[in-house]
């Protein structure tokens, strides 16, 4: 092989190892006086919100919750955008709904994260970068059992007098965002019990229902123990 030509191509291997190093180097990771961890990634100060001094490890499979400006996020490992810091809170990954998941809302969101019961719109994102479900629901509670999250289709709660009230009815959904069991239920449960069913009031009634929306108890209670 000619000299020079040799000369080139270790250049140029050179050179590719050390992109290659540099895109996947790892965002330097520090604390605040608060104690919360921040790193700086393309010029960029991310906040990530969960995690404090003595806490768990800031990356969950490689993924981090975030803030930006004031609006979260999900960054990589390397200071990538996952998602878009468009929300205005953001689960920890499998904390709310399913494992490789984030729940995702847009508007308020109380001080002690109640998330469920703060109002705004509520949707579902995945670890692979893909919106599942826009935020659609007034609340989408965190309990999964049978692969089912209950979800309000109202646009507003009110939390006077120590009680919740939607204004809307409840419903369920699957992993993919699909109503599997419509809204059209004054009061339910977000868990089903284990023989898979579970109370629901309509009409002012209450009556028992499966995880296909089945009637296996008739809606003919003025009342049951919760």
């Amino acid at each position: 092989m000619n000299k020079n030509i040799l000369v080139s191509t270790l250049l140029l291997y050179a050179c590719c190892m050390a992109l290659l190093s540099c895109s996947n180097k790892k965002p330097a990771i520090f604390k605040n006086e608060q104690g919360q961890y921040l790193c700086k990634a393309g010029g960029k100060i991310y906040l990530f919100p969960y995690h404090y001094a003595g806490g768990d490890g800031v990356f969950v499979n490689g993924q981090a919750v975030a803030v930006l400006d004031g609006k979260w996020g999900v960054i990589d490992e390397q200071g990538n955008t996952v998602h878009p810091f468009v929300y205005d809170w953001i689960s920890e990954k499998g904390e709310a709904g399913f494992a490789d998941q984030y729940l995702v809302k847009v508007g308020h969101v109380d001080p002690e994260r109640k998330f469920y019961l703060s109002g705004g719109q509520t949707g579902i994102i995945n670890e692979r970068g893909e919106v599942v479900l826009p935020p659609s629901y007034v609340a989408i509670y965190p309990a999964v059992t049978f692969g089912l999250m209950m979800v309000n289709n109202g646009t507003s709660v009110d939390l006077a007098n120590d009680s919740v009230h939607f204004d809307g009815l409840y419903g369920y959904i699957n992993k993919t965002g699909q109503i599997v069991i419509p809204c059209e239920y004054e009061e339910a449960s977000p868990a089903f019990d284990e023989d898979g069913t579970v109370w629901v009031r309509k009409s002012g009634l209450w009556g028992k229902i499966d995880t296909l929306g089945r009637v296996k108890e008739p809606f003919v209670h003025d009342h049951i123990e919760h």
